[in-house]
Parts: structure tokens; C-alpha cells; sequence
């Protein structure tokens, strides 16, 4: 229909800065390359703090990584249309 929405191919919006950041001292998944069991395995290693500040801090990935926690990617979404 010509409402559908084309699907996304490649890594999420603000994928380049997610991939710079380093502020939890080790290197986060790549977005364009990792499979959801892959993020979903790095998300249940952090802590509920980590989880909240890279939500805070990348908001367009977090709400469009598949594997993310379904709360943390409904708080981004909604953090990312604030910022809109």
C-alpha cells in the first residue's frame, strides 16, 4: 500500500556516534552487523543505570536496535520525538 513504511536496511540512525562512544568503558555492539540475540545479551549485561544512560545518550538507536529491551526502546522513541 502506500502507506507501508519501506523497512531499514543498515544501522539505525546515530549509529556512528553509538559506535564512538566508549563511556561504559568497553566497545558497544555494532547496530549494523549484530543479530537481536547479540544485543539482547549485551543489554542483559548491563546494569539498569547503563541501560537508562545509553538510552538517554542514543536515543534514535536504542529505539530502532532490534534485541534492545522492549521498556528501553518505548523510552527512546519517546525521548527521540521530544528531541524532534
Amino acid at each position: 500500500s502506500a502507506d507501508a513504511q519501506p523497512a531499514v536496511t543498515g544501522p539505525p540512525p546515530g549509529a556512528a556516534a553509538w559506535l564512538a562512544d566508549h563511556s561504559l568503558g568497553r566497545d558497544l555492539p555494532d547496530p549494523g552487523d549484530s543479530t537481536p540475540a547479540q544485543i539482547a545479551s549485551f543489554f542483559g549485561e548491563l546494569t539498569n543505570t547503563q541501560q537508562q544512560q545509553l538510552t538517554h545518550r542514543h536515543p534514535l538507536t536504542v529505539g530502532n536496535l532490534d534485541g534492545a529491551p522492549v521498556p528501553l526502546r518505548y523510552e527512546a522513541n519517546h525521548l527521540a520525538l521530544q528531541q524532534a
